[in-house]
């Protein structure tokens, strides 16, 4: 749960770090994640809109 904090702190306090995308990758390692065998367990809308922000995840 830690790494979970520390990734959604680091997007709202640092958006551009480099250190995003390494706490990322380890996550999905740490859950065993695969797009392939887990993509039903996604739940939500997602929607991809253009924007002027420099945040990445915007």
């Amino acid at each position: 749960m830690e790494s979970e904090d520390d990734l959604l702190n680091l997007l709202l306090k640092s958006p551009n770090s480099e250190s995003i995308q390494t706490i990322a990758e380890q996550l999905v390692i740490d859950h065993n994640f695969s797009f392939s065998k887990d993509r039903n367990d996604l739940k939500g809308v997602w929607e991809l809109r253009w924007s002027s922000f420099n945040s990445p995840f915007f």
